[in-house]
């Protein structure tokens, strides 16, 4: 072979081999779509802060032992593995990434000291690498549906603003200049309640993109879980309510003061300041009992599977965890 014909031939390699690395990292880096109805996280879990969030049998969570980075682990706790530098908090999880709302306002830590997208809303793979910033604006609320994040970014003139993205960071769209905080779903529509115009529950239609009075009232923290729509009636000293979505049937389950909440199943938690009780409860609504799980005022309720994780208000180092079957508490301090 001549001089001029190994040349070609090393330059046909080499431009190969570029053409091979710019193809397997475009495959690399494309955006996996989920496939059907998927929810990234529950929407009690959402309203405290979303710092724990279960897939298949991995729990995902905010590490309090160590400034709230994004951790895994079994649901019994072993397995314990850091997968984020990023303080985190309303993580969502799919089949093939991990969404949250960075927290780095940490001084101590490496993000903490920078102030380039600190609060931004992120997306990364199950193994905590490939970061990517879906939108380096300030968010403050983030929950998945099926292939688009409706989150919270806020606005100085108005408050939180709900926009949609899709977990690509493509069609960034405002959805309501309302200033809302809260999401619930349903898997069709978005349930949240006015704080600007009304505080009618509203629901945003998904596939239309066109939203309607749901409820018309005063209305705080709507939660759709098993066919019910919970919310809390500040007419009401923020009494708890419930109503059946099939025939609109409206039930009051807690007459005390709500504070703080979260319904999966036929457990519901929550936390009251009432004038005679201030406490950590557990209302069965099957079985119809009522249990006091600790005196004092404890914040974040996150619910995985049947285990209860709060931590007292302003102490957030360490969380308690309870089995809601047997009312066992114990700590949980992470790692």
């Amino acid at each position: 072979m001549g001089r001029s014909k190994k040349i070609i031939a090393i330059a046909g390699g080499i431009f190969l081999l570029i053409l091979a690395f710019f193809i397997a990292n475009r495959w690399m880096g494309r955006t996996r779509l989920n496939e059907g109805t998927v929810q990234g996280n529950t929407g009690g879990n959402l309203y405290n802060s979303g710092l724990f969030c279960a897939y298949g049998d991995t729990v995902y969570f905010a590490n309090p032992a160590d400034g709230n980075k994004l951790y895994s682990m079994d649901p019994n706790g072993d397995n314990l593995t850091c997968l984020s530098e990023d303080a985190v908090l309303y993580i969502n999880v799919d089949e093939h990434y991990i969404y949250y709302t960075r927290n780095n306002t940490d001084s101590d830590s490496f993000w903490g000291t920078i102030s380039f997208s600190n609060y931004s809303l992120c997306r990364m793979d199950k193994n905590g690498k490939h970061v990517k910033i879906l939108d380096a604006d300030a968010s403050i609320c983030a929950l998945l549906v099926d292939n688009t994040i409706y989150y919270a970014a806020y606005d100085d003139a108005v408050g939180s603003v709900i926009y949609k993205i899709g977990i690509d960071g493509s069609d960034k769209t405002k959805i309501t200049e309302d200033s809302v905080f809260f999401l619930a779903t349903d898997g069709s529509l978005i349930y949240y309640a006015g704080d600007k115009a009304d505080h009618d529950i509203h629901a945003y239609n998904i596939a239309t993109g066109t939203t309607t009075v749901y409820l018309s009232g005063y209305y705080w923290m709507p939660q759709v879980d098993g066919g019910y729509l919970y919310y809390l009636s500040p007419e009401d000293d923020y009494a708890l309510y419930r109503m059946n979505m099939r025939d609109k049937s409206v039930e009051k389950l807690i007459s005390e003061r709500v504070d703080h909440y979260n319904v999966s199943g036929e457990h519901l938690v929550y936390q009251t300041s009432g004038k005679s009780n201030t406490a950590l409860m557990l209302y069965n609504l099957e079985d119809n009992y009522l249990y006091t799980i600790a005196e004092g005022f404890y914040v974040d309720l996150n619910i995985v599977g049947n285990t209860l994780y709060y931590h007292p208000y302003e102490e957030d180092a360490v969380y308690y965890r309870t089995d809601l079957d047997d009312i066992a508490v114990g700590v949980f301090g992470g790692i």
